[in-house]
């Protein structure tokens, strides 16, 4: 290994700052989640069954009845004479909307059925909607039963007509209330002017004015009235033209523009798929805009306009007044006096005839059986029921139940601290995998090690050949028992010897000594030769050399010379000693060892070996770091090798990935 390999060593295994999301690898998520899928099946299930028994507690299955109610065009408003205007109040549609769901009407409608329901939730079974510009109101009611809803939604349609149109002939008592102190005091007014031209003609012998007099008498008094009712009109246009454009109703309302109508719709569908940032909305809320600022100032233009044309009525019935006025000059003073007594009479006259007029017509609205509101439709029996809350149980608790089984894996696995593929060892270590023995499905998933015939899928193992030129003696290391190390190293010796090389198998892990008279000891204090412990392996076949260790105290032996004399004696006559070492993180003795070796590889097991206990090992190997070649994997999973990975592709391709038929499936497909 170079120096660039192991400054990158270092590196890895000594910043544990690094972000850990940058390690992550989306594919042992993948794995999980696969593998987890009888978890997920289960807590779905369960799920679902809690979903169907809330779905059975809610109301269950009801039914829905609309009937529909037309809005037509408000009731003229009462106007009054000298000034005094009193109109029946116009509420907007929206706001009309929401007085059906007042207490009071609900109450009634309670009563009147004789529901077992509160307000609170007979308001909840009845929903109100209308299209865009339109008068039509569409008054839903859900009911257990088609006639339950039926009866629900005729009686609030009725109810709500019959509360405002008691609304509005209250307002027409109290105008027409008003309207007969005002005929009482224009009578009053009316008799004073009567007694004062008669006053006026007993005093000074006038009876009568001439005909054109009279008549520019009565002109004036006409005009006088106009004047005031063109000033109304004129206060009402500037009012209208101040509040325009307050409210989002105002076009709306007025309006009635297909055009915006649909692109609001369209608007509305958009912003159920996308967010506000979509190009598509942006443009279409630059054409509303647009239609919106076009009507702004059509309508303020039409304002401007009445508003003009008002005050030049204004001022050209001024003038004429002021011009008959102007003819009453010629007349003597006693002409003068009778004229302007006459003419107040004309005038007193005039308003009492106007608010006898006005209470007519109140009247008229009072007795009038058309009211602002009618029941165009009557509600019908739904001939199917309709899903209530029942159907957001039945779908929403399984689909919570499916994310929840989900996330638990997910967070599993994220929090499982051990290691599983060759990409997640070089992020986090620096290491390059040398090669990789795959997971056999078929193989006990207590000891899928212990006997090598069973380990079937011996895939990559030549793959370190080429890495091991020039080197004789290897050692293999692992953290801790049970990591797959002399299963990689008996697979190791056997591959290379089967390719024609001279293989030795150097045990030096604890054995039992049942049968083991000799020992490495007997040969480090001269008593025996080490080639007297070798057990020939035959043709093809690689030797072994079993040290007998019985106790760790014995691993203080590696840190003296004579193991590392007794190990060089031996590569003299073979091609390759493959050295089995005792795990280092549970026997750091084991990294003394290092120095008598010519190259190390540390055996990892995928989903066994923790990442904190490689870490230690990475960190042990600091000193003699640059015999240290690699990692090589066992029971590596083989979705989570790529191919560029591993050596023999086709074999590859024909080992079975999952435990089950599902888990095969579904790998093999994400793999294709």
């Amino acid at each position: 290994m170079n120096e660039a390999n192991q400054g990158d060593l270092v590196r890895h295994a000594e910043n544990e700052e690094d972000d850990i999301f940058r390690k992550l690898d989306i594919r042992r998520y993948i794995l999980a989640l696969v593998r987890g899928w009888r978890v997920v099946a289960l807590v779905t299930l369960l799920f679902l069954i809690i979903g169907i028994v809330a779905a059975l507690s809610v109301r269950g299955r009801t039914f829905k009845a609309t009937a529909v109610l037309l809005r037509v065009e408000p009731q003229k408003g009462v106007v009054l004479g000298e000034g005094a205007h009193f109109q029946l109040s116009e509420l907007s549609l929206d706001t009309l909307i929401a007085t059906v769901k007042l207490p009071s009407n609900l109450q009634k409608v309670i009563e009147q059925l004789k529901l077992d329901d509160d307000i609170y939730d007979l308001g909840g079974k009845i929903t109100l909607d209308r299209s865009n510009n339109s008068n039509l109101i569409n008054l839903s009611a859900v009911g257990d039963s088609p006639a339950e809803a039926v009866s629900v939604a005729n009686a609030v349609s009725e109810i709500f007509i019959e509360q405002r149109n008691e609304n509005r002939r209250e307002e027409i008592r109290r105008s027409i209330k008003e309207l007969d102190e005002l005929i009482k005091t224009a009578d009053e007014k009316f008799a004073a002017a009567s007694d004062e031209v008669a006053q006026f003609s007993k005093e000074h012998g006038i009876i009568m004015l001439d005909v054109e007099t009279e008549q520019n008498l009565q002109k004036i008094a006409d005009l006088k009235a106009q004047i005031e009712d063109a000033r109304v009109e004129l206060s009402m246009a500037n009012r209208q033209m101040s509040s325009f454009g307050s409210g989002s109703d105002s076009i709306s309302e007025t309006v009635g523009a297909q055009k915006m109508a649909e692109l609001q719709s369209q608007l509305d569908n958009l912003r159920t798929r996308y967010t506000d940032e979509n190009p598509q909305i942006a443009k279409l809320q630059n054409e509303i805009a647009a239609i919106r600022n076009s009507f702004a100032k059509e309508q303020k233009g039409r304002l401007m306009s009445e508003s003009s044309g008002l005050a030049s009525k204004i001022a050209s019935l001024e003038s004429q007044r002021k011009e008959l006025q102007d003819r009453l000059k010629n007349l003597t003073e006693n002409q003068k006096g009778y004229a302007a007594v006459r003419q107040k009479l004309i005038l007193a006259k005039q308003m009492l005839q106007n608010l006898m007029i006005r209470r007519e017509e109140a009247n008229a609205l009072l007795k009038s059986e058309n009211g602002e509101f009618r029941l165009l439709e009557k509600a019908v029996p739904a001939k199917y029921p309709e899903e209530s809350l029942a159907k957001v149980y039945g779908a929403g608790i399984p689909l919570a139940g499916f994310i929840i089984a989900v996330l638990i894996l997910l967070l599993a696995e994220f929090l499982n601290s051990t290691v599983k593929s060759a990409r997640e060892i070089f992020r986090r270590y620096g290491l390059h995998t040398l090669g990789q023995h795959l997971h056999d499905p078929e193989a006990p998933a207590d000891m899928p090690h212990i006997d090598t015939g069973v380990y079937r899928p011996l895939v990559s193992t030549l793959t370190v050949d080429k890495t091991l030129e020039g080197r004789r003696i290897i050692g293999l290391y692992s953290t801790t028992g049970g990591s797959g190390q002399t299963t990689v190293c008996e697979n190791l010796a056997l591959a290379l010897a089967g390719r024609g090389q001279k293989v030795l198998v150097v045990d030096l892990n604890i054995c039992d000594r049942n049968g083991i008279h000799l020992d490495i000891f007997s040969v480090a204090r001269g008593e025996y030769e080490a080639h007297d412990l070798i057990v020939k392996g035959g043709d093809g076949r690689p030797d072994r050399f079993f040290a007998g260790m019985s106790d760790p105290s014995q691993f203080d032996f590696f840190a003296s010379e004579k193991i590392r004399e007794i190990l060089h004696e031996l590569s003299r006559s073979y091609d390759l000693l493959l050295v089995d070492i005792p795990p280092a993180f549970e026997y750091a003795q084991t990294i003394e060892l290092l120095s008598a070796l010519d190259a190390a590889i540390i055996v990892v097991r995928a989903g066994r070996t923790q990442k904190d206990h490689l870490e230690r090992v990475v960190r042990l190997f600091s000193q003699g770091r640059e015999r240290l070649l690699g990692v090589f994997i066992s029971d590596a999973e083989p979705f989570l090798a790529r191919r560029h990975e591993i050596a023999m592709a086709d074999s590859y391709r024909k080992i079975e990935i999952g435990r089950d038929c599902v888990e095969r499936f579904f790998l093999k497909k994400l793999m294709s």
